[in-house]
């Protein structure tokens, strides 16, 4: 047994009832590989003060190491249930669960684990991170399970589309976004993913139709310009693609000089298009 746990052990006998001290005997006996008795701790600590959460995080991390994710999501959701009320707890526990998913989150990729998980923003981070790191399928079901908790929340919508394009599962990624376009017609973001669907769908005249509308509304964004002048480069329209990378080149002038030197290394419009 290592000398500081000894000095925790004595500390801890001093002041059996402080949160503080039992996490820090906890985190020492994990340290030297004494499982069973750091969730003691950590639990003793909870018992005495369920609201702590350096002890409801140590839990949760020590959960997922055993591979029971279940439980540790569990334990995480509970507590936010009975603290729902408490917005700087809701607030801790959401930023202390997501740096620990981000830590585990190799261990923790089963969407089933997040099912009782009902907190929209948080969800909403999570789906990110599978999706930023190309795990299309679990951020999928993450964003339709978040969405079944707050179906208005168009973010939410925009990010399950993309997902779907991402996992190229383009009919319902069509579907879906057809349907927010008659709720929203006018809505630039959904403009945009129905014009990035169709060009992956290799429709690129219905696509062109897309990014004409919300270039034109919002002349002022480079990425709706790029793309439009990507698509006619792709239906060959010369004199439309000359006329709007000459617009490029007055607002743009840094993007004009990077599509030039992509064109001269021949790269993939497809690439271009998606960033």
């Amino acid at each position: 047994m290592s000398e500081e746990l000894n000095k925790f052990k004595l500390e801890l006998d001093a002041n059996p009832n402080n949160v503080e001290v039992l996490c820090k005997v906890g985190r020492a006996f994990k340290d030297n590989d004494y499982i069973e008795k750091s969730r003691e701790c950590f639990v003793k600590a909870l018992e005495i003060q369920p609201d702590y959460c350096p002890a409801m995080c140590c839990l949760f991390g020590l959960l997922i190491e055993e591979g029971k994710c279940s439980e540790g999501l569990n334990l995480f959701n509970e507590a936010l249930e009975k603290n729902k009320t408490n917005n700087l707890y809701k607030a801790t526990l959401f930023n202390a669960l997501y740096a620990l998913f981000l830590l585990h989150k190799d261990n923790i990729q089963d969407p089933k684990y997040f099912n009782k998980l009902n907190y929209e923003e948080l969800l909403f981070k999570i789906g990110n991170t599978f999706k930023s790191h190309k795990l299309y399928n679990a951020a999928i079901k993450i964003f339709e399970h978040a969405i079944s908790i707050s179906p208005l929340n168009m973010r939410l919508n925009l990010d399950l589309a993309e997902s779907y394009i991402c996992f190229k599962e383009y009919d319902k990624a069509e579907s879906f976004l057809i349907k927010l376009n008659e709720e929203s017609p006018e809505d630039a973001d959904i403009l945009y993913s129905l014009s990035k669907l169709y060009f992956f769908k290799q429709d690129f005249s219905t696509s062109l139709k897309f990014a004409e509308i919300i270039a034109c509304k919002q002349p002022e964004n480079e990425n709706y310009q790029k793309n439009l002048f990507l698509l006619y480069k792709i239906l060959d329209n010369p004199e439309k693609s000359e006329e709007t990378f000459n617009k490029i080149k007055s607002q743009f002038p840094h993007l004009a000089i990077c599509l030039e030197q992509e064109f001269m290394n021949n790269e993939n419009i497809e690439k271009l298009f998606w960033y």
